[in-house]
C-alpha cells in the first residue's frame, strides 16, 4: 500500500510540476508578446516566440530580436536569433545566448557608424532585483567587427558590466563600464602611426551621479539631448597600445555644447618610444613632440612610480583637451 501511495505522491508531483512549467512559459509567450513596442527610451520588435526546455529550464526562442531608440533615431541593434534561458524555480536571473552577425547602428556625434558584429560566442547575464535590473553583463568572444567599407577589427574579449546604485553608499550612483581586450585593428590607416594595429587592452568603469539602475543607460542619449546634467566618476581606465600604456581616473561631464569636459590623472608608461615612432611614422612634428618629451619629462622626474609611470593630469575645457598648459587636442560634441 505504501508503495502505491509513494508512486501516487511522485505521480501528483510530476503532473503538478508540469502544469507549473507549462503556464510559465504559457506567461514568458504572453509578457513577449506585450512587450513589443516601446518602453521608455527603448524600442523593441522580434518575430516568431518559441518556449521549450521542459523539464529542467525555459528556454525562450526568439527571432528576428530588435532594440533602438524610441524615437527611432539615436541607436540601433539587430540580431537573427536569441534564446533567453531561465530556471523554473529561478526567474530573477537571465541567461542569454545570441546566433548570428549582429547589426549595430550609432547615428550621434561627430562619427556615425555601422558595424556588423560576428562573434563566436555572445552572452548576457541580467538579475532582476526587484522593480529594476540588478547586475547586469554582457560577454562577447573572438568577435570579427565590420563596416559596409570592409572589415574594422577583430576582438578578442569584448565585456560590458552594469551594477545599480549600493543603497546607503558614500558616493550613489549606477557603476558601469566596458573593456576590449586583444583587438587587432584592420581599418583605417592605423598602421601609418607606427604603433601597430594590436592593440593590448582598453577600458573604462564609471560611476554616474544621477543614474540607479542599468536600465538608465538606455535613456542616456536622450537626456543628454534634453540639455540634462550628465556627470560621471572615473573609477578606472586603462588602454594598452604598442609601447604606450595608460592607467587613470579622473571626472567627466559634458559641457553646455556637449562637449567632453573635466580632468583625468592619469599614469603613462613607454611615451618615450611611442613619440618616437609617432614622429618616424610622420604622424607627429619633431617639434611638437619635443615639447611633449620635454613636459613629461619634468613630469616624471617629480612624480615617477616604481614602475617609471609618469603622472600626467588632462584637463578638458571649452572643447579644449589640455596637458598643463599645453593645448593636445581638440574635443567635438559626442551628441
Amino acid at each position: 500500500m505504501r508503495y502505491f501511495l509513494l508512486i501516487g505522491a511522485v505521480a501528483a508531483a510530476i503532473a503538478g510540476y508540469t502544469v507549473y512549467w507549462n503556464t510559465l512559459a504559457n506567461r514568458a509567450g504572453e509578457r513577449l508578446a506585450a512587450a513589443r513596442g516601446t518602453h521608455g527610451a527603448v524600442a523593441l520588435d522580434y518575430g516568431a516566440v518559441e518556449v521549450e526546455g521542459f523539464p529542467y529550464r525555459l528556454a525562450i526562442g526568439i527571432e528576428n530580436a530588435a532594440a533602438g531608440a524610441a524615437d527611432g533615431h539615436l541607436w540601433s541593434w539587430q540580431v537573427p536569433a536569441l534564446t533567453v534561458y531561465l530556471q523554473p524555480w529561478n526567474l530573477y536571473h537571465a541567461i542569454a545566448e545570441a546566433d548570428g552577425d549582429q547589426a549595430f547602428e550609432w547615428r550621434g556625434g561627430p562619427i556615425p557608424f555601422a558595424l556588423t558584429a560576428a562573434p563566436e560566442t555572445a552572452l548576457a547575464s541580467a538579475r532582476r532585483d526587484g522593480a529594476h535590473l540588478g547586475r547586469v553583463i554582457v560577454d562577447y568572444r573572438d568577435v570579427a567587427l565590420a563596416a559596409p567599407e570592409g572589415p574594422v577589427a577583430q576582438v578578442g574579449r569584448a565585456l560590458a558590466e552594469a551594477y545599480p546604485a549600493e543603497p546607503g553608499a558614500e558616493r550613489p550612483g549606477l557603476r558601469a563600464g566596458a573593456s576590449l581586450e586583444a583587438i587587432e585593428v584592420h581599418a583605417g590607416n592605423i598602421a601609418r602611426l607606427g604603433l601597430g594595429t594590436h592593440i593590448g587592452r582598453a577600458s573604462a568603469f564609471l560611476r554616474f551621479e544621477g543614474l540607479s539602475h542599468p536600465e538608465d543607460l538606455a535613456s542616456l542619449g536622450a537626456r543628454i539631448r534634453a540639455g540634462r546634467p550628465i556627470s560621471a566618476e572615473v573609477l578606472d581606465l586603462a588602454f594598452d597600445w604598442g609601447p604606450l600604456s595608460v592607467a587613470g581616473t579622473g571626472r567627466l561631464m559634458l559641457d553646455a555644447e556637449r562637449r567632453p569636459a573635466g580632468t583625468l590623472a592619469l599614469r603613462i608608461a613607454g611615451h618615450e618610444e611611442t613619440l618616437d615612432r609617432l614622429v618616424a611614422a610622420g604622424a607627429l612634428r619633431a617639434e611638437t613632440a619635443a615639447n611633449l618629451r620635454t613636459a613629461l619629462g619634468l613630469l616624471g622626474a617629480i612624480g615617477a612610480d616604481a614602475e617609471g609611470r609618469v603622472p600626467v593630469s588632462i584637463h578638458m575645457s571649452g572643447g579644449v583637451a589640455f596637458l598643463g598648459p599645453m593645448r593636445i587636442a581638440t574635443l567635438p560634441p559626442l551628441f
